[in-house]
């Protein structure tokens, strides 16, 4: 990706995001990896100081839309969230009895096992519309036909779908969508 783009995408203040473990295995369904996920988004937000607006914590991926309220700093982000939850959710799964480590071993100069693939996919924010087809998704991301995981999107313990259904606060802080969309224009969301 050239270096432009990727400096283009940064003028944005919200964005959504997403990144899957290693080799797309459910690595967060092993327990408390979930927790430690959600501990170390909630950390590095308030480090650079960034609103999550919603959020999925998926088996083997997460998403969430992240709104920058000075710079954006997605790529430290996302950086720090990756860096310091892999070193736990690691260390969970080596103490988890039927778990295989094998699975994530990892051989690349210093780094011995491997929690999150390379990188990251985002897509800047740029009008209310598409905030709100992105925030749904993330929502019913757990009620597709090859996940399965609730009959509903707020009865999805691991998202923002109750906060937002019934003002659940759920294991990610999340502040309110509505408070972002009213500080902006109408249509224009940057």
């Amino acid at each position: 990706m050239p270096i432009h783009y990727r400096r283009s995408r940064l003028d944005f203040k919200c964005t959504f995001v997403t990144t899957s473990c290693h080799k797309h295995l459910p690595l967060l369904a092993y327990p408390n990896c979930y927790q430690h996920l959600a501990t170390s988004i909630n950390r590095y937000a308030a480090i650079y100081d960034t609103d999550i607006l919603s959020y999925v914590l998926m088996p083997n991926h997460f998403h969430f839309l992240a709104y920058f309220k000075k710079e954006n700093k997605l790529s430290d982000l996302m950086r720090d969230i990756k860096k310091q939850s892999s070193i736990v959710i690691r260390t969970e799964l080596q103490n988890c009895d039927h778990f295989n480590v094998r699975k994530i071993k990892y051989r690349s100069r210093e780094q011995f096992f491997k929690i999150w693939q390379d990188g990251f996919y985002d897509y800047p924010i740029y009008t209310s519309e598409i905030l709100l087809q992105k925030l749904n998704y993330i929502h019913n991301n757990p009620l597709q036909d090859k996940w399965k995981l609730a009959n509903d999107a707020a009865s999805y313990k691991y998202s923002s779908a109750a906060f937002y259904e019934y003002l659940e606060p759920g294991l990610v802080n999340t502040e309110f969508l509505q408070s972002i969309l009213v500080s902006q224009s109408p249509r224009k969301f940057e």
